[in-house]
């Protein structure tokens, strides 16, 4: 069982500058593994103040060179948006620069916003990531690559920097509704990165039923899948506190869902608090979300890892413009008093987890 990190680098407030967001970022991160988490992801988001982690490999390779064993990830790389060849090459070179700590986070993307300014077509995303994917696992498996798909053709190449060490574990973001992707998940032991957002936690159930039958069409047994889910986690006595962490993640998510459904309004990169067809109330997303005191949280942690046989828990604590001392607060509590009652409650009944994991 491991515990994540997990950070859009986000910027609410136009005023707040980009720097102070990433020295926000490092303190987090270094906060998180001071309290005992096994990794930090990164998301990749462009032209807004959505996210500002650009080139999560980049935020990884930054980060890694200030904090010591934490693992790291992007969370994920927008696939389509890379050129193979570049990507793959620049991802071994960072695991060898930082002692391979870094592991591989993919997703297909979702904003139409982002794909238009690249010049790509979201509907061509799943079909682009399983070709990368590919490209990825000959580099892995041989050290070279050669491909012809329908979106990209490879001569034979030789990859001349690589990290030499166990393959990373690969985590898979959404995706699916893509006729391959989830059965590839299956197939090569990638770890599904599922999120219920401020839906109730029957989404991310839905979630696993619908990879452990998969797993049983794959003739793979449902219980050896390793799975990821990724909360929104605020542990705060504070009522006022939940409500302003509810707040956050409200406008988070108002951000995502516009830029989904594409009708997200930017004033400048700002995007605006536009609310959502049949969103919840912020008691609600109290209720739905892991917010609220320490106890609280223990039960509901403990609770929804074994209900969905979780292998990673990741753990956002900081979006839509939250106080980052309430955030370094929450984070505190999470290491000091959550995370090893978990832990204690877990081992009386072993969670199954696949050697990918």
């Amino acid at each position: 069982m491991q515990f994540g990190y997990f950070s859009l680098v986000q910027k609410r407030n136009p005023e707040v500058s980009s720097a102070e967001v990433f020295q926000n970022l490092l303190m987090e991160v270094k906060l998180a593994e001071d309290v005992g988490m096994d990794l930090a992801l990164f998301a990749e988001h462009h032209f807004s103040n959505y996210g500002l982690s650009v080139s999560p490999l980049l935020t990884a390779g930054w980060i890694a060179a200030q904090t010591r064993h934490i693992r790291l990830a992007p969370g994920v790389l927008v696939l389509p948006l890379y050129n193979p060849l570049r990507l793959i090459q620049e991802f071994e070179m960072l695991n060898l620069m930082t002692g391979n700590r870094i592991e591989f986070g993919f997703g297909t993307g979702y904003q139409k916003y982002e794909f238009e300014r690249y010049g790509v077509e979201l509907s061509e995303g799943g079909d682009r990531t399983v070709e990368v994917l590919d490209m990825y696992h000959q580099a892995v498996d041989r050290g070279r690559i050669e491909y012809r798909g329908k979106y990209y053709n490879v001569p034979d190449t030789a990859i001349a920097v690589r990290a030499h060490a166990q393959p990373p574990t690969i985590f898979a973001a959404a995706a699916l509704s893509h006729p391959l992707i989830p059965r590839l998940v299956v197939r090569r032991g990638y770890v599904p990165l599922v999120q219920a957002g401020w839906k109730p936690f029957e989404q991310v159930m839905n979630h696993r039923s619908f990879y452990d039958e998969i797993a049983a069409q794959e003739h793979v047994r449902p219980e050896s899948i390793a799975f990821g889910v990724m909360r929104f986690v605020h542990v705060s006595d504070s009522r006022s506190d939940w409500l302003a962490a509810a707040e956050a993640y409200r406008y988070s998510t108002r951000v995502a869902t516009s830029t989904r459904f594409n009708y997200a309004v930017f004033d400048n990169n700002t995007g605006r608090d536009i609310p959502a067809k049949d969103e919840p109330s912020l008691e609600e997303i109290i209720e739905n979300c892991v917010i609220g005191t320490a106890d609280a949280c223990i039960e509901k942690v403990a609770r929804e890892i074994r209900a969905c046989r979780a292998s990673h828990y990741v753990c956002m604590m900081n979006c839509g413009g939250l106080d980052p001392a309430k955030v370094k607060k929450s984070l505190e509590l999470m290491g000091r008093e959550v995370i090893p009652e978990v832990k204690r409650r877990l081992s009386r009944k072993t969670v199954r987890v696949s050697p990918a994991a």
